[in-house]
């Protein structure tokens, strides 16, 4: 890591993603001076947890899954 690395802040997708549970996300990193250093570009799909879990897994409707 840098010396000179700062946190970015955290950004809560929660909202969003109640409205649209199927979107893409893109982090850029960039320089002091704005130069761009490297991207990330993802789609992400959030689903309940419970469909995480194999033991429920079998038992709950999963919406992107029919």
């Amino acid at each position: 890591m840098s010396a000179n690395a700062v946190e970015g802040p955290t950004i809560d997708l929660k909202p969003v993603t109640w409205k649209h549970p199927a979107c893409e996300i893109e982090l850029t990193l960039v320089s002091a001076d704005g130069t761009p250093i490297s991207s990330y570009h993802r789609q992400l799909r959030c689903v309940p947890r419970e469909l995480l879990d194999k033991k429920t897994r079998g038992f709950l409707d999963d919406p992107f899954n029919d």
